[in-house]
């Protein structure tokens, strides 16, 4: 008999807002302690600086990919960062904490979500209020209020779908 494989398809989606803090000069480090916190694994980077500024990178990770766009149009002050990973390990949702105080927003919107048929669901919020639990696990609302928060309905593979909206204080 064949053992039930299970799909562990992880992704967070981070879109910040009037960042005091771009880092540009330090972006290589954020983006692996980013890669060190969700318990993945770098195999590439890809790299490109815009003039006079911004940025977008590209990793190839073991367990998928991250990529971080700081946008190069004047005063606009933004970055977005997306991780997805596979594996029971990865743990992309701590990266959200770190990324917040780093760039220090006015404002961010973060989407989580997992994809699959087939899934373990003690490794996965299980409704709004788990999600909600999670993120004050990773103390991510001491600095920010929750502007909003929802719940997706599923669609075909993706199994939910969390948002939350957070302001700075």
């Amino acid at each position: 008999m064949q053992e039930k494989s299970y799909s562990y398809d992880r992704t967070v989606h981070i879109r910040l807002r009037n960042c005091s803090n771009l880092h540009e000069d330090d972006i290589e480090d954020i983006i692996s302690e980013c890669i060190r916190l969700s318990n993945a694994s770098e195999c590439t980077r890809a790299m490109h600086y815009f003039e006079p500024h911004g940025l977008s990178s590209s990793s190839v990770l073991s367990e998928s990919h991250l990529n971080i766009h700081i946008s190069p149009e004047p005063n606009q002050r933004y970055v977005q960062l997306d991780i997805s990973t596979c594996g029971e390990y990865t743990t992309p949702i701590k990266i959200v904490a770190y990324a917040l105080d780093e760039f220090n927003p006015e404002d961010a919107n973060i989407k989580y979500h997992y994809l699959g048929f087939d899934y373990k669901k003690e490794l996965f919020p299980q409704n709004l209020e788990d999600f909600l639990e999670q993120v004050q696990q990773e103390q991510i609302i001491e600095k920010y209020y929750i502007a909003d928060l929802r719940a997706l309905p599923a669609h075909k593979q993706l199994k939910d779908e969390y948002r939350i909206l957070l302001k700075r204080k």
